[in-house]
């Protein structure tokens, strides 16, 4: 999902009031005076009266990255849409202070990876575009 400076949304990333705080939590870091393109990593909890509830009751957990882009990212931006789009294999890969995307190649690491490396530090790496194809046919609710 991205948030801009403007207030303008494009896409979502779940909806509801949890959707509703970060997007919140993402202006107020684009409001900070000095603010920089470091990035960060919250963690939401669905359910109610625990640590970092998001408001939602679901019983899932979610780790949002909130990282700022500046237009020196805006070629990794195209390469993302690029990869997503063709479904080639490229992968996106994010730190604390970068965000790249890597062109196809025979890759031994995994789809998807997060690791907390502090409190501050995280490395996501995600391959780009849809793993798989479902089918649905019939009818019906």
């Amino acid at each position: 999902m991205a948030v801009a400076d403007d207030g303008e949304l494009l896409g979502s990333i779940g909806g509801g009031v949890m959707e509703v705080n970060l997007v919140d939590h993402a202006q107020r870091i684009l409001s900070e005076p000095g603010a920089t393109a470091t990035g960060s990593s919250v963690d939401r909890v669905h359910r109610k009266n625990v640590t970092n509830a998001s408001g939602m009751i679901c019983s899932g957990k979610q780790t949002v990255i909130f990282k700022m882009l500046t237009p020196s990212d805006l070629e990794q931006v195209k390469a993302a849409i690029r990869g997503a789009e063709d479904r080639d294999g490229s992968y996106l890969y994010l730190t604390s202070e970068s965000f790249r995307v890597e062109p196809p190649k025979n890759r031994t690491e995994d789809d998807f990876k997060f690791t907390r490396l502090s409190e501050a530090d995280f490395e996501f790496g995600e391959q780009l575009g849809a793993k798989n194809d479902l089918f649905i046919v019939g009818g019906g609710h």
